[in-house]
């Protein structure tokens, strides 16, 4: 036998159909049993379809919490921030992960990065300025001395 989707009109007049040949007993009768037949198969299928979901939110949080996680210890400061605003986070006061060694922005590890690599012209430029710097206290000293001895032998 072939089932075709039938409309809600087309529902209504068989039901009424079936209402009118069938007496109000006999058709209360049937209503009873096709509720206690399908409630059963109900009641699992929606217990079912809960788990599926429980289920799938779980994992969807999982994943989500996972990825959130992995994006903050990457270094992801927007990803810091809204894990830090589900814990009241605002903004105001300055949290050891995202101001810490864990969470450097971009530029501060592009610095380390040039550091690592030119450390040897970096301590060389160091020392050229701190003796320039020396040069210019001498000198300083040198002027104040003789600025000293011009006082004295007034």
């Amino acid at each position: 036998m072939h089932y075709l989707p039938t409309t809600e009109e087309q529902d209504d007049a068989l039901f009424k159909d079936v209402e009118r040949l069938l007496p109000k007993r006999t058709l209360d009768a049937l209503k009873k049993a096709v509720a206690d037949a399908l409630h059963p198969v109900l009641d699992d299928a929606i217990e079912v379809l809960k788990s599926d979901v429980e289920s799938g939110y779980q994992d969807v949080a999982i994943n989500a919490t996972r990825k959130l996680l992995g994006d903050v210890l990457a270094g992801d400061e927007a990803a810091a921030r809204l894990l830090f605003a589900a814990d009241g986070y605002d903004g105001r006061r300055h949290h050891a992960l995202i101001h810490g060694k864990i969470h450097e922005p971009q530029t501060i590890q592009l610095r380390h990065k040039l550091v690592a690599a030119h450390a040897d012209l970096l301590i060389s430029e160091r020392v050229k300025d701190l003796e320039a710097l020396v040069e210019n206290l001498r000198n300083d000293i040198a002027g104040l001395k003789l600025k000293n001895e011009h006082l004295r032998n007034r």
